[in-house]
């Protein structure tokens, strides 16, 4: 029966055994390796001679024999907490030193304590699951909260290189004095000095909350805060357009000036519908629209443009006449208004942004530019 659960087995792991026969299977089951070593020395010796009677010569014999991997006194007299795996087809494993087996008592936490600590549930040598009970065992429940962990980890990697420093200015350690220290002894007062700050850092952010959630005048503020930004975040322009990259609908004042900083991601597209809607603009009295762009009233710039040079327009105005170049202009007149590019500034942004929307705003020509600007952009 042995033989036969023997044979049909993947690993066999030794602990201890005092049965010889079984000894003898598993060393020759570790295979063998050749090793070569000095058996014999032969000395010469002149009995004739007084003085220095050995001679120079010195004969060594070297033998290279066949021995098993493990020999029997390796399996017979294995230390405590040793084992040695036996895989079908692979080298052998023997677990040493830092791979031992933990001794029993070291699941219970100390020589004194009579029970298995886990998280969420605690066992003793009666209760611990077995084969016959194993049903009743939730492994969901025992499983390690490793969001926990990995956050704990991250935690320790940000102070590490502070509690570092701050220990080796605490001994006044240098570098090489921390390179000639046991390194086993340096680990583990370091992360004591780690935790330890962390556990500090801890109470101070509980105590700063508390200091927190008793200002009730800074919960009004936060509150007023969070609703200025709401309010900031609510689309209120070009409801007609659909944003299908971020899922949204129209644009926000967040999408022009957000916490008192102009972005320009929309300057081609503003640029684009002012080109469109340059008619609209010049009957509103409160801009003045000019071959560079586009001012307020009293000057303010508001829209900068790049026209193309004057030696530019003639190559596509010749190119236009030419039945011979793959260029068609409608109307001649029409290259003035050829986009080049341009700048759009702040003053115009935070102009758009005052409007609660855009629907008056040149009897909504502007907005109905910016939605056919939008979608060619996304198309």
């Amino acid at each position: 029966m042995d033989k036969v659960i023997q044979g049909n087995v993947a690993n066999i792991i030794f602990l201890k055994s005092t049965d010889d026969s079984l000894i003898d299977t598993l060393q020759k089951m570790s295979g063998t390796t050749h090793k070569s070593y000095i058996d014999s020395k032969n000395v010469t010796r002149d009995m004739e001679r007084l003085w220095f009677q050995n001679e120079g010569k010195v004969t060594y014999t070297m033998s290279t024999k066949e021995q098993p991997v493990l020999s029997y006194n390796d399996l017979a007299f294995i230390q405590p907490q040793n084992s040695i795996v036996f895989r079908a087809g692979d080298p052998i494993v023997w677990n040493r030193n830092q791979t031992i087996l933990p001794m029993s008592w070291q699941l219970f936490g100390g020589n004194n304590e009579k029970s298995v600590h886990q998280f969420g549930r605690e066992y003793n040598l009666q209760t611990i699951p077995t084969l016959s009970n194993a049903i009743d065992f939730d492994v969901r429940r025992n499983t390690p909260d490793f969001i926990n962990m990995l956050n704990k980890r991250i935690a320790q990697a940000v102070v590490s290189k502070q509690c570092q420093d701050d220990y080796k200015n605490a001994f006044g350690y240098t570098d090489h004095d921390v390179s000639v220290l046991n390194i086993d002894i340096w680990a583990d007062d370091v992360m004591t000095f780690i935790n330890r700050k962390l556990n500090v850092m801890q109470k101070e952010d509980a105590i700063q909350r508390d200091k927190i959630e008793d200002n009730t005048d800074l919960q009004k503020e936060i509150q007023k805060n969070e609703e200025a930004q709401r309010e900031n975040d609510k689309p209120r322009y070009c409801l007609n357009w659909f944003n299908e990259q971020s899922n949204t609908r129209g644009l926000a004042r967040s999408d022009l000036v957000n916490h008192g900083s102009v972005s320009h991601s929309l300057d081609t597209v503003i640029i684009k519908a002012y080109r469109e809607s340059r008619g609209s603009f010049e009957q509103d009295p409160r801009f003045r629209v000019q071959s560079d762009g586009l001012y307020a009233h009293d000057g303010t710039p508001y829209i900068k443009l790049e026209n193309l040079s004057s030696e530019r327009k003639k190559v596509l105005a010749d190119s236009a006449k030419n039945p011979d170049k793959k260029v068609y202009m409608n109307d001649m007149d029409d290259i003035d208004m050829i986009d080049a590019g341009g700048r759009v500034y702040d003053t115009f942004y935070l102009l758009l942004a005052k409007m609660d929307s855009w629907d008056s705003f040149l009897n909504g020509m502007f907005e109905d530019q910016m939605v056919q600007q939008l979608r060619n952009e996304n198309a």
